[in-house]
Protein backbone atom coordinates (compact mmCIF):
# COMPACT_ATOMS: atom_id res chain seq x y z
CA UNK A 1 0.00 0.00 0.00
CA UNK A 2 1.17 3.13 -1.02
CA UNK A 3 1.38 5.82 2.09
CA UNK A 4 0.07 8.73 1.07
CA UNK A 5 1.26 10.98 4.19
CA UNK A 6 4.61 9.92 3.93
CA UNK A 7 4.42 11.22 0.36
CA UNK A 8 3.29 14.28 1.29
CA UNK A 9 6.02 14.38 4.12
CA UNK A 10 8.78 13.76 1.44
CA UNK A 11 6.96 16.04 -0.79
CA UNK A 12 6.58 19.44 1.39
CA UNK A 13 10.42 19.05 2.34
CA UNK A 14 11.15 19.71 -1.52
CA UNK A 15 8.73 21.66 -2.54
CA UNK A 16 7.21 24.14 0.10
CA UNK A 17 4.38 25.82 -2.05
CA UNK A 18 3.24 25.13 -5.85
CA UNK A 19 3.12 27.73 -9.15
CA UNK A 20 -0.69 26.40 -9.61
CA UNK A 21 -2.52 22.94 -9.28
CA UNK A 22 -1.07 21.17 -11.88
CA UNK A 23 2.52 21.93 -10.70
CA UNK A 24 1.22 20.74 -7.63
CA UNK A 25 -0.20 17.38 -9.35
CA UNK A 26 2.66 16.93 -11.64
CA UNK A 27 5.01 17.54 -7.82
CA UNK A 28 2.84 15.01 -6.41
CA UNK A 29 2.39 12.32 -9.02
CA UNK A 30 6.23 12.36 -9.08
CA UNK A 31 7.17 12.19 -5.61
CA UNK A 32 4.63 8.70 -5.71
CA UNK A 33 7.24 7.64 -8.53
CA UNK A 34 9.94 8.54 -6.61
CA UNK A 35 9.12 6.62 -3.87
CA UNK A 36 7.41 3.69 -5.42
CA UNK A 37 9.50 3.21 -8.60
CA UNK A 38 6.85 0.11 -10.09
CA UNK A 39 3.64 2.16 -9.27
CA UNK A 40 2.04 2.59 -12.62
CA UNK A 41 0.56 6.39 -12.40
CA UNK A 42 -1.55 7.88 -15.22
CA UNK A 43 -2.57 11.95 -14.95
CA UNK A 44 -6.00 12.87 -15.85
CA UNK A 45 -7.28 9.83 -15.98
CA UNK A 46 -11.02 8.96 -17.41
CA UNK A 47 -12.95 6.75 -15.34
CA UNK A 48 -14.70 4.35 -17.33
CA UNK A 49 -17.32 2.89 -15.39
CA UNK A 50 -19.17 5.65 -14.02
CA UNK A 51 -22.22 6.86 -16.21
CA UNK A 52 -20.90 10.79 -16.33
CA UNK A 53 -17.37 11.60 -17.47
CA UNK A 54 -15.24 11.22 -14.58
CA UNK A 55 -11.77 13.00 -15.07
CA UNK A 56 -9.10 12.02 -11.95
CA UNK A 57 -6.60 14.01 -11.22
CA UNK A 58 -4.27 11.17 -10.92
CA UNK A 59 -5.02 7.62 -11.29
CA UNK A 60 -2.23 5.15 -9.72
CA UNK A 61 -2.09 1.26 -9.15
CA UNK A 62 0.40 -0.35 -7.06
CA UNK A 63 0.35 -4.16 -6.53
CA UNK A 64 -2.86 -4.83 -7.81
CA UNK A 65 -4.59 -2.13 -5.45
CA UNK A 66 -6.32 1.06 -7.69
CA UNK A 67 -5.79 4.55 -5.86
CA UNK A 68 -7.67 7.52 -7.65
CA UNK A 69 -6.11 10.99 -5.86
CA UNK A 70 -8.12 14.21 -6.84
CA UNK A 71 -6.21 17.39 -5.84
CA UNK A 72 -7.59 20.92 -5.08
CA UNK A 73 -4.53 23.70 -4.63
CA UNK A 74 -6.42 26.79 -3.25
CA UNK A 75 -4.53 30.32 -2.47
CA UNK A 76 -4.81 33.96 -1.56
CA UNK A 77 -2.77 36.11 -4.08
CA UNK A 78 1.14 36.38 -2.45
CA UNK A 79 4.28 36.54 -3.98
CA UNK A 80 7.29 34.80 -2.41
CA UNK A 81 11.20 33.93 -3.47
CA UNK A 82 11.79 30.60 -2.22
CA UNK A 83 15.18 29.30 -3.41
CA UNK A 84 16.02 31.93 -5.76
CA UNK A 85 12.57 30.61 -7.24
CA UNK A 86 10.07 33.65 -8.02
CA UNK A 87 6.20 32.65 -6.89
CA UNK A 88 3.40 34.67 -7.68
CA UNK A 89 -0.09 32.96 -6.76
CA UNK A 90 -3.33 33.87 -7.95
CA UNK A 91 -6.02 35.44 -5.84
CA UNK A 92 -8.48 32.07 -6.25
CA UNK A 93 -11.09 33.58 -3.94
CA UNK A 94 -14.94 32.15 -4.33
CA UNK A 95 -14.72 29.87 -1.23
CA UNK A 96 -17.83 28.85 -1.41
CA UNK A 97 -17.63 27.57 -5.26
CA UNK A 98 -14.12 25.82 -3.82
CA UNK A 99 -15.49 23.96 -0.96
CA UNK A 100 -18.32 22.73 -3.15
CA UNK A 101 -16.01 21.56 -5.69
CA UNK A 102 -13.72 20.06 -2.96
CA UNK A 103 -17.08 17.73 -1.82
CA UNK A 104 -17.57 16.83 -4.86
CA UNK A 105 -14.06 15.34 -5.56
CA UNK A 106 -15.14 13.08 -2.48
CA UNK A 107 -18.67 12.32 -3.91
CA UNK A 108 -17.01 11.14 -7.32
CA UNK A 109 -14.31 9.15 -5.59
CA UNK A 110 -17.25 7.14 -3.51
CA UNK A 111 -18.84 6.50 -7.02
CA UNK A 112 -15.56 5.21 -8.33
CA UNK A 113 -14.46 3.33 -4.97
CA UNK A 114 -17.69 1.37 -4.94
CA UNK A 115 -16.81 -0.01 -8.85
CA UNK A 116 -13.29 -1.34 -7.42
CA UNK A 117 -12.87 -4.29 -5.73
CA UNK A 118 -9.21 -3.11 -4.21
CA UNK A 119 -9.38 0.42 -3.97
CA UNK A 120 -8.64 3.43 -2.08
CA UNK A 121 -9.30 7.04 -3.12
CA UNK A 122 -7.89 10.22 -1.49
CA UNK A 123 -9.28 14.01 -2.25
CA UNK A 124 -6.66 16.21 -1.10
CA UNK A 125 -6.66 20.26 -0.66
CA UNK A 126 -3.87 22.50 -0.13
CA UNK A 127 -4.14 26.15 0.62
CA UNK A 128 -3.11 29.05 2.13
CA UNK A 129 -6.22 30.38 2.30
CA UNK A 130 -7.25 30.80 6.49
CA UNK A 131 -11.66 30.85 5.28
CA UNK A 132 -11.27 27.33 4.32
CA UNK A 133 -10.08 25.78 7.91
CA UNK A 134 -11.31 28.20 10.13
CA UNK A 135 -14.20 28.07 11.60
CA UNK A 136 -16.75 30.86 10.41
CA UNK A 137 -18.56 32.63 13.02
CA UNK A 138 -21.40 33.54 9.84
CA UNK A 139 -24.04 30.31 10.61
CA UNK A 140 -26.45 31.03 8.17
CA UNK A 141 -23.88 31.71 4.95
CA UNK A 142 -25.79 30.19 1.78
CA UNK A 143 -22.62 27.55 1.34
CA UNK A 144 -23.27 26.87 5.35
CA UNK A 145 -23.54 23.11 4.75
CA UNK A 146 -20.27 22.98 2.57
CA UNK A 147 -17.90 24.05 5.15
CA UNK A 148 -14.94 22.17 5.57
CA UNK A 149 -13.17 23.66 8.37
CA UNK A 150 -10.93 22.20 11.26
CA UNK A 151 -13.16 19.56 12.86
CA UNK A 152 -16.53 19.36 10.62
CA UNK A 153 -18.16 15.98 10.56
CA UNK A 154 -18.65 15.78 6.59
CA UNK A 155 -21.79 13.74 5.36
CA UNK A 156 -25.10 12.68 3.83
CA UNK A 157 -27.21 15.65 1.39
CA UNK A 158 -25.63 18.65 1.24
CA UNK A 159 -27.19 21.58 -0.34
CA UNK A 160 -26.78 25.07 -1.00
CA UNK A 161 -28.85 27.62 1.38
CA UNK A 162 -32.18 29.03 -0.29
CA UNK A 163 -30.83 32.42 -0.57
CA UNK A 164 -27.77 31.26 -3.13
CA UNK A 165 -27.84 33.30 -6.44
CA UNK A 166 -28.31 31.55 -9.77
CA UNK A 167 -24.45 33.10 -10.03
CA UNK A 168 -22.99 31.71 -7.51
CA UNK A 169 -24.71 27.98 -8.14
CA UNK A 170 -24.01 28.26 -11.61
CA UNK A 171 -22.33 24.72 -12.79
CA UNK A 172 -22.88 23.56 -9.52
CA UNK A 173 -26.26 23.17 -8.43
CA UNK A 174 -26.97 19.45 -8.15
CA UNK A 175 -27.17 18.88 -4.35
CA UNK A 176 -24.24 16.65 -3.03
CA UNK A 177 -24.71 12.84 -1.46
CA UNK A 178 -21.76 11.24 0.47
CA UNK A 179 -22.25 7.64 1.29
CA UNK A 180 -19.96 8.10 4.05
CA UNK A 181 -19.12 10.40 6.59
CA UNK A 182 -15.40 12.06 7.05
CA UNK A 183 -14.06 13.87 9.97
CA UNK A 184 -12.21 16.92 8.77
CA UNK A 185 -8.68 17.43 10.12
CA UNK A 186 -6.15 20.24 8.81
CA UNK A 187 -2.57 19.70 9.19
CA UNK A 188 0.79 22.12 8.48
CA UNK A 189 2.21 21.62 5.28
CA UNK A 190 4.69 24.56 4.89
CA UNK A 191 5.51 28.42 6.43
CA UNK A 192 7.67 30.75 3.75
CA UNK A 193 6.33 33.96 5.78
CA UNK A 194 5.48 35.33 8.33
CA UNK A 195 2.73 36.89 6.21
CA UNK A 196 -1.34 36.14 6.89
CA UNK A 197 -0.66 34.22 3.78
CA UNK A 198 2.61 32.61 4.20
CA UNK A 199 1.27 29.71 5.96
CA UNK A 200 0.14 26.27 3.54
CA UNK A 201 -2.37 23.90 5.47
CA UNK A 202 -3.23 20.52 3.67
CA UNK A 203 -6.59 18.05 4.33
CA UNK A 204 -6.46 15.04 3.41
CA UNK A 205 -9.40 12.47 3.41
CA UNK A 206 -9.27 9.06 2.66
CA UNK A 207 -12.46 7.32 1.26
CA UNK A 208 -12.61 3.84 1.00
Amino acid sequence: MIDIKNVISKLKNNRPLFHSEADFQLAFAWEIQSQYPNAQIRLEYNYPYVSNNVYLDIWVNYNGINIPIELKYKTKKSSFIINDEAFNLKNHSAQDCGRYDFIKDISRLEQVISKETHSIGYAIMLTNDNLYWNVSTKIDSVDAAFKIHEGRNLCGALAWGELASAGTKRGRESEIVLTNSYNLNWNPYSKVSDSSSGEFKILIVEVS
